[in-house]
């Protein structure tokens, strides 16, 4: 549901377990009334926009702060893209900062308004769990696509020599390297939680 900044002040009093998904990273102003309320550390709101920052794993006083890229295949062309995401998890509260509404949430989304879900009953270290599961099957989803268009290449490439095929062929390598660059960051970021 949509609320204003001025009730997610209640969300920080309360005793309720609490997710805050806030969409667009262009709306900077929306990000410091959220910082403010909420107490992050000016380090911290620097790592909110800043998407070119690699995945990452802090832990203050009162929150933890994970920084990751989410990966999606682009249906209409078939191109990989990634989108920046943020992750504050505090006891009762878990914010999400995120570049648009292209996610893997669905599905929690989904069991959160079962109100006899695990996921509902659980705490936010619980949800946070969730996110970063439906991050990582995304980011296999994409490793077999890859893998996928590879093969077929191969496939080709034994039948006949073609310099598109090559060129093919290495354009799903330099996704592959992409790929690794986003992956490899983000296991660490994780294992180190």
């Amino acid at each position: 549901e949509d609320v204003s900044v001025q009730e997610l002040s209640t969300y920080k009093e309360s005793n309720s377990i609490s997710w805050i998904n806030v969409c667009g990273l262009h709306n900077t102003e929306l990000i410091n009334q959220v910082g403010k309320i909420f107490e992050l550390h000016p380090m911290v709101m620097d790592k909110i926009t800043n998407t070119d920052d690699r995945s990452s794993f802090e832990d203050y006083d009162d929150y933890i702060v994970l920084v990751l890229k989410m990966l999606h295949l682009d249906k209409s062309d078939m191109t990989m893209h990634s989108e920046h995401i943020f992750f504050a998890l505090f006891n009762n509260v878990l914010i999400t900062f995120q570049e648009n509404r292209a996610d893997p949430f669905g599905p929690i989304r989904e069991r959160l308004q079962k109100r006899t879900n695990r996921i509902r009953k659980g705490n936010t270290d619980y949800l946070l769990f969730a996110m970063l599961r439906a991050i990582i099957n995304q980011y296999m989803n994409s490793l077999e696509y890859i893998g996928q268009k590879i093969e077929n290449i191969e496939d080709e490439i034994f039948g006949q020599q073609s310099n598109e095929l090559l060129q093919d062929l290495n354009d799903y390598n330099l996704e592959i390297i992409y790929t690794s660059k986003i992956i490899r960051p983000a296991k660490e970021a994780v294992f180190a939680l």
